[in-house]
């Protein structure tokens, strides 16, 4: 019997020798693809007209403002027109935050000759890749105890170990050094 409790402890020796003994596998990093996100702020209206068409002397079409129009062509004298050509020609700077939502934040910010009356902004965050990085095996400190149940009239033995990463060191209540190299399974 005593010849085969060595051959397993033989065994077990060599098991342990062979898993801390191999080659290790390198950690590859671990590759996610976040996904092209789209959305738009909508268009904001800030002013709501009516557009009609005028033919200008050269021939060309344009589209302006229906009561502008409507105030140009009624305006009984030159200061009244001039105040309403100045006002059409004024230089008009905005800023606003367009889109706030959980994915992103667009503050827009706009000139315009004359009056801002609308405004949209579509935006595309396009895919891209990830690498995460997976972590390297690291020195473990560890405790442990142990209880020996004879199998052949010797006596209980308790143990009581220490490792630090694979090394492993013992003292038992036969007053023995245990000395062991242990690998984890993943």
């Amino acid at each position: 019997m005593k010849t085969f409790s060595n051959i397993i402890l033989v065994i077990i020796a060599g098991l342990l020798l062979w898993l801390i003994l191999k080659p290790q596998d390198e950690a590859k990093p671990i590759v996610v693809t976040v996904p092209a996100v789209e959305g738009s702020g909508g268009v904001k209206v800030i002013e709501s007209v009516k557009t009609v068409p005028v033919v200008t002397q050269g021939g060309q079409t344009i589209v302006v403002d229906e009561r502008y129009k409507d105030l140009y062509e009624n305006a009984t004298d030159s200061i009244e027109r001039l105040n309403l050509y100045l006002n059409a020609i004024k230089i008009t700077e905005r800023t606003d935050t367009v889109i706030n939502d959980t994915n992103l934040m667009v503050i827009g910010q706009t000139k315009t000759r004359g009056d801002l009356l609308e405004y949209k902004f579509d935006y595309k965050i396009k895919e891209r890749t990830i690498e995460i990085e997976q972590p390297k095996d690291r020195f473990k400190l560890s405790f442990g105890a142990s209880a020996g149940v004879p199998t052949t009239g010797g006596r209980f033995v308790l143990r009581g170990d220490v490792g630090l990463g694979a090394l492993n060191v013992g003292y038992d209540t036969e007053q023995r050094v245990w000395v062991g190299l242990r690998k984890d399974i993943k």
